[in-house]
């Protein structure tokens, strides 16, 4: 059986839609619900993501980025954990999480892929994975009065 890692890009990851196996989550992995929204008009859409500290960048199927008319801005080269190298196309949009919200990059992934949030965003939105508790938390670097902590 492939390893959890194994199946995630180093930079983005493309994984098929599955449910967490009990020992994904003991390792730390777990899902955000996250909101995208649209420049284009006032639409969004909610779904849940798995929370990947290992990517750089959000993946996000193809068909919700299209249906919330995210342009793809330009393509980028990832490498697969197996080592494969592969070119996807990227595109910006909002994303909330946590009652904030930020803008990032996103990469077009596979129809029914499933949702991946990166660093690039966590970093946006002043979050941090707490992968013991299985959440997202302000993050400790963020600058005094951001993170909900006292300076």
């Amino acid at each position: 059986m492939m390893t959890a890692s194994a199946k995630y890009l180093r930079a983005v990851g493309i994984p098929v839609r599955r449910a967490m196996t009990r020992e994904e989550r003991r390792m730390g992995m777990f899902s955000a619900n996250v909101t995208l929204h649209s420049f284009v008009d006032d639409s969004s859409v909610s779904l849940s993501a798995t929370v990947d500290t290992g990517a750089s960048i959000s993946l996000i199927p193809a068909d919700v980025l299209e249906r919330l008319g995210v342009t793809r801005r330009h393509q980028s080269v990832f490498e697969f954990a197996d080592g494969r190298i592969e070119r996807y196309d990227v595109g910006e949009l909002l994303l909330t999480a946590e009652g904030r919200t930020t803008h990032t990059w996103a990469v077009f992934g596979d129809v029914g892929a499933e949702p991946l949030l990166g660093c690039h965003a966590l970093e946006g939105l002043m979050l941090a994975a707490d992968p013991y508790a299985g959440q997202l938390i302000a993050s400790p670097n963020a600058p005094s009065g951001q993170n909900g902590l006292q300076p």
